[in-house]
């Protein structure tokens, strides 16, 4: 369930969750990987987060970072994916940047 969940974010959103939460980057390598700001990015991981929860029926609040982590583990498989795709996605907005 929560695989059809992440792959049902956007790329951009699923992307700065997976970098932030899955690979460990903090919240500044990761914006650098993807050329956005630091601002921009930790609005793309709250959407995601908020997304994640809506959708599992769970509050925002019961979504900790390390919630979060833990449930992303049955998603490793998809960071080789993930770095295919991330550079393609370097630099654009997304319309709420």
């Amino acid at each position: 369930m929560i695989n059809k969940n992440i792959d049902r974010l956007s790329p951009r959103l699923r992307i700065a969750l997976l970098l932030r939460h899955v690979v460990g980057y903090s919240t500044g390598q990761a914006a650098k990987k993807l050329g956005v700001a630091e601002n921009a990015l930790k609005a793309r991981v709250w959407r995601a987060r908020h997304q994640l929860a809506e959708r599992l029926g769970r509050p925002l609040q019961g979504m900790a970072a390390r919630s979060v982590r833990t449930l992303l583990t049955t998603k490793a498989a998809a960071i080789a994916t993930f770095w295919s795709r991330a550079s393609s996605f370097r630099g654009e907005t997304d319309g709420y940047t």
